[in-house]
């Protein structure tokens, strides 16, 4: 199945920059709650 050869790496590389944005946005979100935590507000 050529179509399927060509679409796994797509997929993979779909799925490697999603789980690398919801890892930032994770990391992002924890800098500002901690960030909020110190200033006090």
């Amino acid at each position: 199945m050529p179509t399927s050869a060509l679409l796994w790496p797509r997929v993979g590389r779909v799925l490697q920059l999603t789980l690398e944005g919801v890892a930032g946005a994770t990391l992002f979100g924890m800098m500002l709650l901690t960030t909020a935590d110190v200033t006090g507000r």
